[in-house]
Protein backbone atom coordinates (compact mmCIF):
# COMPACT_ATOMS: atom_id res chain seq x y z
CA UNK A 1 0.00 0.00 0.00
CA UNK A 2 1.35 3.41 -1.02
CA UNK A 3 0.14 6.77 0.29
CA UNK A 4 -0.30 9.10 -2.68
CA UNK A 5 -2.54 12.06 -1.75
CA UNK A 6 -4.68 13.89 0.80
CA UNK A 7 -8.33 14.87 0.32
CA UNK A 8 -8.53 18.67 0.21
CA UNK A 9 -12.11 19.30 -0.93
CA UNK A 10 -15.38 17.40 -1.48
CA UNK A 11 -18.22 18.46 -3.78
CA UNK A 12 -21.76 17.28 -4.35
CA UNK A 13 -24.05 18.43 -7.18
CA UNK A 14 -27.69 17.91 -6.14
CA UNK A 15 -28.99 18.94 -9.58
CA UNK A 16 -27.11 17.98 -12.72
CA UNK A 17 -25.21 20.92 -14.28
CA UNK A 18 -26.12 23.36 -11.51
CA UNK A 19 -23.56 24.67 -9.00
CA UNK A 20 -22.12 22.30 -6.40
CA UNK A 21 -22.11 22.14 -2.62
CA UNK A 22 -18.80 22.22 -0.74
CA UNK A 23 -18.69 19.62 2.05
CA UNK A 24 -16.23 18.54 4.72
CA UNK A 25 -17.58 14.97 4.97
CA UNK A 26 -19.91 12.82 2.87
CA UNK A 27 -21.10 9.23 2.62
CA UNK A 28 -19.85 7.22 -0.33
CA UNK A 29 -22.56 4.80 -1.47
CA UNK A 30 -22.83 2.30 -4.30
CA UNK A 31 -24.02 5.09 -6.62
CA UNK A 32 -21.35 7.62 -5.74
CA UNK A 33 -21.74 10.35 -3.15
CA UNK A 34 -25.11 10.24 -1.41
CA UNK A 35 -27.34 12.88 -3.00
CA UNK A 36 -25.01 13.59 -5.93
CA UNK A 37 -26.75 14.35 -9.24
CA UNK A 38 -29.96 12.68 -8.14
CA UNK A 39 -32.01 15.34 -9.94
CA UNK A 40 -31.89 16.91 -13.39
CA UNK A 41 -34.06 18.97 -15.68
CA UNK A 42 -35.45 17.05 -18.62
CA UNK A 43 -36.00 18.62 -22.04
CA UNK A 44 -39.73 17.95 -22.17
CA UNK A 45 -40.29 17.81 -25.91
CA UNK A 46 -36.99 16.22 -26.95
CA UNK A 47 -37.45 12.63 -28.04
CA UNK A 48 -33.98 12.01 -29.49
CA UNK A 49 -30.61 11.89 -27.73
CA UNK A 50 -29.76 12.51 -24.09
CA UNK A 51 -32.85 14.01 -22.43
CA UNK A 52 -31.06 15.94 -19.67
CA UNK A 53 -30.56 19.67 -19.90
CA UNK A 54 -26.85 20.34 -19.36
CA UNK A 55 -24.75 23.46 -19.00
CA UNK A 56 -23.23 22.82 -22.41
CA UNK A 57 -26.69 23.59 -23.83
CA UNK A 58 -27.68 26.14 -21.19
CA UNK A 59 -24.65 27.68 -19.40
CA UNK A 60 -26.94 29.72 -17.12
CA UNK A 61 -27.57 26.52 -15.14
CA UNK A 62 -24.13 27.02 -13.55
CA UNK A 63 -25.46 30.14 -11.78
CA UNK A 64 -28.24 28.28 -9.94
CA UNK A 65 -27.22 27.09 -6.46
CA UNK A 66 -29.11 24.04 -5.13
CA UNK A 67 -28.82 22.61 -1.63
CA UNK A 68 -30.54 19.86 0.33
CA UNK A 69 -32.82 21.12 3.07
CA UNK A 70 -30.96 20.82 6.41
CA UNK A 71 -28.11 19.19 4.49
CA UNK A 72 -30.05 15.90 4.42
CA UNK A 73 -30.10 14.26 1.00
CA UNK A 74 -32.31 11.41 2.26
CA UNK A 75 -35.45 13.55 2.24
CA UNK A 76 -34.91 14.65 -1.36
CA UNK A 77 -36.01 18.22 -0.58
CA UNK A 78 -33.96 20.75 -2.50
CA UNK A 79 -33.97 24.53 -2.37
CA UNK A 80 -32.45 26.43 -5.28
CA UNK A 81 -31.14 29.98 -5.18
CA UNK A 82 -31.62 31.63 -8.56
CA UNK A 83 -29.01 33.98 -10.05
CA UNK A 84 -31.05 36.98 -8.83
CA UNK A 85 -31.19 35.62 -5.27
CA UNK A 86 -34.70 34.15 -5.15
CA UNK A 87 -35.11 30.95 -3.11
CA UNK A 88 -37.36 28.35 -4.75
CA UNK A 89 -38.07 24.70 -4.11
CA UNK A 90 -36.87 22.46 -6.92
CA UNK A 91 -40.49 21.35 -7.35
CA UNK A 92 -41.77 24.94 -7.67
CA UNK A 93 -43.21 25.46 -11.16
CA UNK A 94 -41.70 28.95 -11.22
CA UNK A 95 -38.21 27.45 -11.26
CA UNK A 96 -38.95 25.27 -14.29
CA UNK A 97 -40.55 28.29 -15.98
CA UNK A 98 -37.43 30.38 -15.43
CA UNK A 99 -35.09 27.72 -16.77
CA UNK A 100 -37.41 27.00 -19.71
CA UNK A 101 -37.34 30.72 -20.57
CA UNK A 102 -33.53 30.88 -20.47
CA UNK A 103 -33.14 27.66 -22.44
CA UNK A 104 -35.84 28.50 -24.95
CA UNK A 105 -37.87 25.29 -24.62
CA UNK A 106 -39.91 23.46 -22.00
CA UNK A 107 -38.11 21.56 -19.22
CA UNK A 108 -39.22 19.80 -16.04
CA UNK A 109 -37.38 18.28 -13.04
CA UNK A 110 -36.86 14.54 -12.61
CA UNK A 111 -35.35 12.35 -9.90
CA UNK A 112 -33.32 9.18 -10.39
CA UNK A 113 -32.26 7.49 -7.15
CA UNK A 114 -29.18 5.93 -8.76
CA UNK A 115 -27.97 9.28 -10.08
CA UNK A 116 -27.77 10.98 -13.46
CA UNK A 117 -24.18 10.67 -14.68
CA UNK A 118 -22.68 11.14 -18.12
CA UNK A 119 -19.88 8.62 -17.58
CA UNK A 120 -19.18 7.55 -13.99
CA UNK A 121 -20.44 8.22 -10.48
CA UNK A 122 -17.15 9.52 -9.05
CA UNK A 123 -14.64 12.03 -10.36
CA UNK A 124 -11.32 13.11 -8.88
CA UNK A 125 -8.69 15.70 -9.80
CA UNK A 126 -5.60 17.06 -8.08
CA UNK A 127 -4.80 20.65 -7.15
CA UNK A 128 -1.47 20.23 -8.92
CA UNK A 129 -3.13 19.22 -12.18
CA UNK A 130 -5.43 22.24 -12.12
CA UNK A 131 -2.47 24.52 -11.36
CA UNK A 132 -0.48 23.04 -14.25
CA UNK A 133 -3.30 23.56 -16.75
CA UNK A 134 -3.78 27.08 -15.41
CA UNK A 135 -0.14 27.70 -16.29
CA UNK A 136 -0.57 26.16 -19.73
CA UNK A 137 -3.58 28.36 -20.49
CA UNK A 138 -2.10 31.49 -18.88
CA UNK A 139 -5.19 32.01 -16.73
CA UNK A 140 -6.36 31.03 -13.27
CA UNK A 141 -8.78 28.12 -13.66
CA UNK A 142 -11.34 27.60 -10.92
CA UNK A 143 -11.96 24.15 -9.48
CA UNK A 144 -15.65 24.56 -10.33
CA UNK A 145 -14.86 24.44 -14.06
CA UNK A 146 -13.97 20.78 -13.70
CA UNK A 147 -16.92 19.78 -11.49
CA UNK A 148 -15.06 17.13 -9.45
CA UNK A 149 -16.38 15.18 -6.50
CA UNK A 150 -12.94 14.88 -4.90
CA UNK A 151 -10.02 17.31 -5.04
CA UNK A 152 -6.71 16.04 -3.71
CA UNK A 153 -3.22 17.27 -2.94
CA UNK A 154 -0.59 14.94 -4.39
CA UNK A 155 2.08 13.95 -1.88
CA UNK A 156 4.80 13.95 -4.55
CA UNK A 157 3.54 17.24 -6.05
CA UNK A 158 3.68 15.84 -9.58
CA UNK A 159 0.86 17.14 -11.83
CA UNK A 160 -1.25 14.58 -13.69
CA UNK A 161 -0.04 11.76 -11.41
CA UNK A 162 -3.67 10.66 -10.98
CA UNK A 163 -3.61 9.44 -14.60
CA UNK A 164 -1.34 6.60 -13.46
CA UNK A 165 -3.98 5.35 -11.02
CA UNK A 166 -6.32 4.00 -13.73
CA UNK A 167 -7.09 0.36 -12.99
CA UNK A 168 -6.08 0.72 -9.34
CA UNK A 169 -8.04 1.01 -6.09
CA UNK A 170 -7.87 4.13 -3.91
CA UNK A 171 -8.52 3.88 -0.17
CA UNK A 172 -9.71 6.96 1.73
CA UNK A 173 -8.42 6.82 5.30
CA UNK A 174 -6.23 4.38 7.20
CA UNK A 175 -8.75 1.81 8.47
CA UNK A 176 -8.71 -1.56 6.74
CA UNK A 177 -12.41 -1.19 5.91
CA UNK A 178 -12.13 2.45 4.81
CA UNK A 179 -14.14 3.52 1.75
CA UNK A 180 -12.50 2.79 -1.57
CA UNK A 181 -12.82 3.81 -5.21
CA UNK A 182 -11.85 1.78 -8.27
CA UNK A 183 -10.33 4.10 -10.87
CA UNK A 184 -11.89 3.17 -14.19
CA UNK A 185 -10.61 5.72 -16.73
CA UNK A 186 -9.34 9.21 -17.40
CA UNK A 187 -11.93 11.98 -17.49
CA UNK A 188 -12.59 13.08 -21.09
CA UNK A 189 -13.44 16.78 -21.04
CA UNK A 190 -16.13 18.67 -22.94
CA UNK A 191 -16.91 22.33 -23.71
CA UNK A 192 -18.10 22.95 -20.15
CA UNK A 193 -14.49 23.59 -19.06
CA UNK A 194 -14.51 26.65 -21.32
CA UNK A 195 -17.06 28.48 -19.15
CA UNK A 196 -16.14 30.62 -16.17
CA UNK A 197 -18.56 29.28 -13.50
CA UNK A 198 -19.16 32.77 -12.09
CA UNK A 199 -19.23 35.09 -15.10
CA UNK A 200 -20.08 32.51 -17.82
CA UNK A 201 -17.30 34.05 -19.92
CA UNK A 202 -16.32 31.50 -22.57
CA UNK A 203 -12.69 30.79 -23.50
CA UNK A 204 -12.29 28.04 -26.08
CA UNK A 205 -8.53 27.88 -25.50
CA UNK A 206 -9.12 25.95 -22.26
CA UNK A 207 -10.51 22.83 -23.93
CA UNK A 208 -8.17 23.31 -26.88
CA UNK A 209 -5.16 23.25 -24.56
CA UNK A 210 -6.41 20.15 -22.74
CA UNK A 211 -6.97 18.46 -26.09
CA UNK A 212 -3.53 19.34 -27.45
CA UNK A 213 -1.53 18.70 -24.28
CA UNK A 214 -3.48 15.93 -22.52
CA UNK A 215 -5.51 13.97 -25.08
CA UNK A 216 -8.63 15.92 -23.99
CA UNK A 217 -8.43 14.27 -20.54
CA UNK A 218 -8.06 15.84 -17.13
CA UNK A 219 -8.63 14.00 -13.85
CA UNK A 220 -10.04 10.51 -13.42
CA UNK A 221 -13.36 8.67 -13.10
CA UNK A 222 -14.20 5.80 -10.79
CA UNK A 223 -16.77 3.58 -9.12
CA UNK A 224 -17.37 2.56 -5.51
CA UNK A 225 -15.45 -0.45 -4.19
CA UNK A 226 -16.30 0.01 -0.49
CA UNK A 227 -18.87 2.30 1.11
CA UNK A 228 -18.18 4.65 3.99
CA UNK A 229 -17.53 8.23 5.06
CA UNK A 230 -14.93 10.33 3.23
CA UNK A 231 -13.59 13.43 4.98
CA UNK A 232 -11.42 16.37 4.05
CA UNK A 233 -7.96 15.52 5.38
CA UNK A 234 -8.21 11.77 4.68
CA UNK A 235 -5.01 10.15 3.48
CA UNK A 236 -5.45 8.36 0.13
CA UNK A 237 -3.56 5.16 -0.51
CA UNK A 238 -3.16 2.96 -3.57
CA UNK A 239 -4.15 -0.54 -2.57
CA UNK A 240 -2.18 -3.47 -3.97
Amino acid sequence: MTQVAVVRALYRYPVKSMAGETLTEIELGWHGFEGDRRFAFVRTNELVGMPWLTASRCPDLLLYQPRYANGDSANGLIQVQTPDGLELALSDARLAERISHVYGAAVHPMRLDSGIFDQAALSLISQETIAAVSHETSRTLEIARFRPNIVVELLDGRPFAEDTWVGRRLRFGTALDAPAMHVTERDIRCVMVNFDPVTLEKDATVLKTIAQQHETCLGIYGSTERKGSIRVGDIISLED
